[in-house]
């Protein structure tokens, strides 16, 4: 089994401040809404996307058996990160091995639930 970092990027997403009130039709009624209301000052979010190509070879064969990527944010550690890719890896091939090979061949597929991996051919 072969790992590569493909890529390592940083995604910052900026969530705007958002001000809110009840609605009022005079200014005492204004006046007593006005306390009321509501200031969310916003979030910024700072990400790390590590994209990690896997290949997976028969060494007696010489030949590639599986190929994949997946996609870690913010990952925490790198021998945990590698051990989450290899059991995911692995279970991807026990669901290859038992679909028809032939749909296989029709070009590049996602696996997993939550899309992780995705077939390299």
């Amino acid at each position: 089994m072969v790992l590569r970092v493909v890529n390592d990027k940083q995604r910052i997403t900026y969530q705007p401040s958002t001000w809110s009130s009840p609605y009022y039709t005079s200014f005492w009624g204004y006046y007593g809404y006005g306390w009321g209301a509501v200031y969310d000052p916003g979030d910024v979010r700072d990400d790390r996307i590590v994209s990690l190509e896997t290949l997976i070879y028969s060494v007696p064969r010489n030949t590639l058996m599986w190929p994949g990527m997946s996609e870690t944010e913010n990952p925490k550690s790198p021998s945990k990160t590698v051990e989450e890719v290899v059991k995911e890896a692995v279970k991807e091939m026990k669901k290859l091995s038992r679909r028809d090979p032939l749909s296989e061949a029709k070009g590049t597929r996602r696996f997993g639930s939550d899309k992780t991996f995705r077939q390299l051919r």
